[in-house]
């Protein structure tokens, strides 16, 4: 999903994906509900930034 800032992709997605609720109609993500286990399992998402602090190193 490509735009501009402020174009709503994050809040598209966080839709989709069952993470937030519509304030009004639906969101529906392969004809089903996000929460259905099936649509869920045919989604993956990548964001930018991991959220995992710098500090922490992997050895």
């Amino acid at each position: 999903m490509l735009g501009p800032n402020g174009a709503g992709k994050t809040t598209s997605i966080s839709l989709l994906l069952g993470l937030r609720k519509p304030t009004s109609g639906s969101a529906r993500l392969f004809g089903l509900e996000p929460t259905d286990i099936a649509a869920r399992s045919r989604v993956g998402v990548m964001l930018q930034e991991s959220g995992i602090p710098q500090m922490l190193k992997v050895r």
